[in-house]
């Protein structure tokens, strides 16, 4: 998430601050709409309502096996990949 091309920054930290590069618009639309479809439940922690909804969701999703794994997108995760170089 902290190091993907195209929706978070590659630059050095000095020619961002200088003449950043805004990030894939639809890139980010994608990436929003992915977080909102396997990791985000309904509810919060701040209300008796929001909790409810939210332990009723995750149970849900624990019955019916729906918990998302870490390996199902991608061999390994992106940042374990040491090719990349920084200049």
């Amino acid at each position: 998430v902290y190091d993907i091309e195209g929706l978070t920054c590659q630059q050095k930290l000095s020619d961002f601050f200088q003449n950043p590069i805004a990030p894939d618009r639809e890139l980010v639309d994608c990436f929003l709409r992915l977080l909102g479809g396997t990791i985000q439940v309904h509810g919060n922690f701040y209300s008796e309502i929001g909790q409810l909804l939210g332990a009723e969701e995750v149970s849900e999703w624990l019955i019916n096996d729906y918990v998302q794994r870490s390996d199902l997108f991608f061999d390994a995760p992106p940042r374990l990949n040491k090719e990349k170089v920084y200049a």
